[in-house]
């Protein structure tokens, strides 16, 4: 069971703590969260996950996708042909990791990636390029879910 602990920061502000356990029973803890409300409803939703086998620990999500980016272009050049895996490596440091490479994967959602093919569209990518950048970073996303990351 969560409990949920209250304390100020350095700038003088309320701000909750909450400790639980992990399904390894491991003792953990989230801080920072803003309103007692949000420390519940996060509590819940972690006790929630343990039950159903779904908990994946938070910590895991703060690997960027530039981290997760090498280890996946490293399988690809083992499985694919040259001229494919140049063709990922390419779209990868021209496309994708300018904008995800520093992020970490726990950020990224949907808008953010729509937004991102928008905004290659309307500065003139065309439809394959978009389409090739768009797949590496699915790639890559797929493997951090694997990762449960």
């Amino acid at each position: 069971m969560a409990t949920i602990e209250s304390y100020t920061n350095a700038a003088g502000k309320t701000r909750y703590m909450v400790r639980f356990r992990t399904p390894a029973g491991a003792q953990s803890k989230k801080r920072g969260i803003p309103t007692k409300k949000a420390a519940e409803d996060f509590a819940a939703t972690v006790e929630t996950d343990k039950m159903t086998g779904t908990y994946i620990s938070p910590s895991l999500g703060t690997i960027t996708v530039g981290e997760l980016a090498a280890g996946w272009l490293a399988r690809k050049q083992l499985h694919t042909a040259p001229s494919h895996s140049r063709m990922l490596v390419s779209a990868f440091k021209v496309h994708v990791a300018p904008t995800w490479a520093a992020v970490k994967v726990a950020d990224i959602d949907v808008l953010g990636v729509e937004t991102w093919i928008a905004t290659m569209a309307s500065k003139g990518a065309g439809a394959t390029t978009v389409l090739r950048a768009y797949g590496v970073l699915s790639g890559i996303l797929t493997d951090a879910v694997k990762a449960k990351r």
